[in-house]
């Protein structure tokens, strides 16, 4: 019989765009002191503007990539190791000719892309933003 036991560390880092070229909403980071940016004429308010590059964007919430400490991911990274394996030979007859194999493991993985497909399409990499993926359903904020 043999027994192989295993602990694997697995840095699985999150897909990033290599010029920090895209940028993520997160509630938790708008201001709702900041008040409605929208005037009655149906435009944003000027003074709610926040300049990149020379062009102004509402930004309110809105986190770049690799700037201020925010993941150049969009998200942190998970290096907890901890991926364990199990794994057993049995010589059945004992001349080798008859084995009993098995073997089990943890693993993970991400859906690749996936935590950062439309980032780019935000503000203020993008003029026009998109939403995908939002429930509007609950729009009062929690105090």
């Amino acid at each position: 019989m043999t027994l192989n036991l295993g602990l694997r560390y697995d840095g699985l880092p999150h897909a990033f765009e290599r010029y920090n070229q895209f940028a993520n909403f997160v509630p938790a980071d708008y201001d709702y002191s900041l008040g409605n940016p929208v005037t009655a004429a149906g435009t944003l308010d000027p003074a709610s503007l926040t300049p990149y590059n020379g062009t102004p964007f509402y930004l309110n919430g809105i986190r770049l990539a690799g700037v201020n400490g925010f993941p150049a991911g969009m998200s942190r990274t998970n290096t907890t190791p901890g991926n364990q394996g199990l794994g057993f030979a049995y010589d059945l007859t004992g001349d080798g000719k008859t084995v009993v194999r098995g073997g089990f493991g943890m693993f993970f993985e991400r859906v690749q892309g996936n935590d950062v497909y439309n980032a780019a399409l935000n503000p203020p990499f993008a003029y026009i933003p998109t939403a995908t993926n939002v429930y509007f359903s609950n729009r009062i904020p929690a105090l």
